[in-house]
């Protein structure tokens, strides 16, 4: 919910450009979404190496999200 409330944000106060650029923000935006939440979840297992399954379902939730929305 909160990415598509971001990429409406990003388009409505960026209306004004063209839209090729505009496609530029937005992929920017998802890849910094991307990798932030995959840094995170890195981050996690290296805190609790046993917690594998933890780290997986968490990226899989990422990718679900930046699909889905």
């Amino acid at each position: 919910m909160v990415l598509r409330q971001d990429l409406d944000s990003l388009a409505h106060n960026n209306q004004d450009i063209d839209s090729n650029a505009l496609r530029r923000l937005l992929v920017e935006h998802l890849r910094r979404f991307r990798v932030n939440g995959i840094d995170s979840a890195w981050q996690s297992l290296r805190e609790h190496p046993r917690r594998g399954r933890a780290c997986a379902n968490a990226i899989a939730d990422l990718h679900d999200t930046s699909l889905v929305e």
